[in-house]
């Protein structure tokens, strides 16, 4: 008879634990106690990391409360109610975490982004004078302090979409693709495409430069803008916008978020003609802009060291 994997009825059956430390050891009893010391240190980890999240909500609200007066606190509840109304609760939730991690990250240095994906590329203009914010093109506090990292990415199997030119803007980072094979070997400056995602950086969800009632008031005239009879794009099948307008509030944010960054590229890349088609649109940005940099001037010919009337950099720029 086959024995094996039978127990025998006149041993008394050893205790699992036992075994175990019968066969491994006593590091195995060893182990177990290290283990009882990393959940015990693991559970004040976690502890402490509370305690900090509670104080910095202690700090932050402190910081709300004295920096505004009782009249701009009650307008700060009315545009919550309002905001909740037309968007949902999510959506207040983002606006004072977007204020809150500001109000932190504003106690740090402000540094130009890092530029990740360019070495060894030929692009049609030197990156550093697209992206570092001493070379003029956008206002100041436009990139420094709100960009973390600008990624380029060449392969277009790391896209989801198969267009030659794309970006997208998540936790901080800038990434932008171009497909290799349709940029012919020097890869263009899509400065539509920049102007885009760089504009999702300095909304009233990241932008670190606005205090809360800035970004309620921002959605909110974003929003009617995104409504109104003479919206930007609403005729253009190709718009970003369009297709989160499927009237869901989740859709409608997205869709603001969205509009916000269209009529910023439009603002950057066709200034004269946005103002003169679009001049709400124009003025809602150009307001904005104007906050961080009262001194820009979007119709400077000497705006930026990229000219992209002549594809080159302008001569005051240059080894600046």
């Amino acid at each position: 008879m086959n024995l094996e994997g039978t127990r025998s009825i006149d041993k008394k059956e050893e205790d699992p634990q036992k075994q175990a430390e019968n066969i491994f050891g006593k590091s195995l009893v060893c182990f177990k106690k290290i283990g009882k010391v990393g959940l015990a240190a693991g559970a004040l980890f976690v502890a402490g990391e509370a305690v900090k999240s509670v104080n910095k909500d202690i700090e932050y609200n402190r910081h709300i409360t004295s920096s505004f007066n009782p009249e701009q606190l009650k307008q700060k509840e009315t545009n919550e109610t309002e905001i909740k109304k037309i968007f949902g609760y999510g959506a207040v939730s983002q606006i004072n975490e977007g204020d809150q991690n500001a109000y932190f990250q504003n106690k740090e240095e402000k540094k130009d982004p890092e530029l990740k994906g360019f070495e060894g590329k030929n692009f049609s203009v030197e990156p550093k004078y697209l992206f570092t914010e001493k070379y003029g093109a956008y206002p100041k506090g436009w990139i420094s302090g709100q960009i973390k990292q600008i990624k380029f990415i060449s392969s277009i199997k790391e896209t989801s979409r198969g267009h030659s030119k794309l970006g997208g803007f998540q936790g901080g980072n800038v990434y932008l693709y171009t497909n290799p094979e349709l940029s012919g070997g020097t890869i263009p400056v899509d400065n539509t495409t920049i102007a885009h995602e760089f504009a999702h950086a300095n909304d009233w969800d990241s932008d670190i430069n606005l205090n809360i009632l800035e970004r309620q008031t921002q959605l909110l005239e974003v929003h009617k803008r995104l409504m109104a009879p003479d919206a930007f794009g609403k005729d253009d099948i190709n718009s970003d916008y369009l297709p989160h307008l499927n009237g869901t509030r989740d859709g409608l944010l997205r869709a603001a978020h969205e509009y916000w960054a269209e009529i910023c590229a439009e603002y950057f890349t066709n200034p004269e003609s946005f103002l003169k088609d679009h001049p709400n649109d124009f003025k809602l940005v150009d307001s904005f802009v104007k906050k961080k940099d009262p001194a820009f001037d979007i119709f400077s010919k000497n705006r930026g060291a990229f000219d992209p009337h002549t594809g080159q950099v302008r001569d005051i720029y240059k080894d600046k």
